[in-house]
């Protein structure tokens, strides 16, 4: 009994976070929103402007006259200009998710805390709660020392009411871990919700900015094909392959998270659909 108290207590100080680290992270949201914006703004999300276009179409043509871009021994046709357009996403998404990374470091550290609470606490609770007393059990006749004067019915009775007691406290240790693994449900529900939010915003950004890498490539391709001197093999246009690495890298490290946790959500979820569906059960009993 005392063992299963010092449990709890231990969970309830070091697995369940104050609601000021969930406000800190959640505080940081408009920041890294601030920040995605920016991101967006830098990578010139908005159409190619007059000089933008004047200086790709230049330097396609000043290209296409020196027979640039060239066609590789793997058939794929390349310049410096299109490398350079390539190496730029990269390095701008290799930074983009590299400061998500940081951003969401206590996120994802809180998240890992909350899981093995919850793991753990979901063990403790799937044991049972404390059975009721039973009406007559030989304990109850067992006397102590200094109740020998003690008639047969006080004895029971004192032996019942200490029984009590210890249920009752086994009680509210159950009680307390439904509720603390309850709050913590929620609170990796919030900083997921959170997680996912960042991940998705980041996700935009790379869209945008390699959508107008892109119309970058296709006015320089257009310009350099009109002069080239081999544009009768040439591709009439040009579709770059730029690397996702970055990206898929983040979230190939946080896999088995996301899966963990979307599973720890769902069987939570199906935990709540139950209870209130024995609750209307209830009310429909009563009526």
């Amino acid at each position: 009994m005392n063992q299963m108290n010092t449990t709890v207590t231990t969970l309830d100080n070091l697995y369940m976070p104050s609601s000021g680290i969930i406000e800190s992270l959640t505080e940081q949201l408009p920041a890294l929103r601030d920040s995605l914006t920016h991101a967006l703004a830098k990578g010139n999300l908005r159409r190619l402007s007059m000089w933008e276009l004047l200086l790709l179409k230049y330097a396609g043509r000043r290209d296409g006259k020196a027979g640039l871009p060239k066609e590789t021994a793997s058939g794929e046709w390349t310049s410096a200009m299109l490398r350079k357009e390539v190496e730029a996403f990269s390095e701008y998404s290799n930074d983009l998710w590299g400061q998500l990374q940081i951003t969401l470091h206590d996120a994802y550290a809180t998240c890992d805390t909350l899981i093995d609470a919850i793991l753990h606490l979901n063990e403790l609770i799937a044991r049972g709660a404390p059975p009721e007393l039973p009406k007559d059990d030989p304990a109850y006749h067992i006397r102590k020392r200094g109740e020998e004067a003690l008639a047969e019915t006080q004895v029971v009775a004192r032996r019942k009411r200490e029984a009590e007691a210890g249920l009752r406290h086994r009680r509210e240790d159950y009680a307390r871990m439904q509720h603390a693994v309850r709050r913590n449900y929620e609170e990796l529900s919030t900083l997921h919700g959170y997680i996912l939010e960042a991940q998705s915003a980041a996700s935009l950004v790379c869209e945008r900015v390699m959508h107008h890498a892109g119309q970058r490539v296709s006015v320089y391709w257009r310009s350099a094909y009109r002069v080239h001197p081999e544009s009768n093999r040439m591709p009439a246009s040009m579709e770059p392959s730029f690397p996702r690495d970055a990206e898929e890298g983040f979230k190939a490290r946080h896999a088995h998270y996301d899966a963990t946790v979307r599973e720890l959500l769902e069987f939570y979820d199906g935990l709540l659909k139950k209870e209130q569906t024995e609750e209307d059960i209830k009310e429909e009993t009563a009526v």
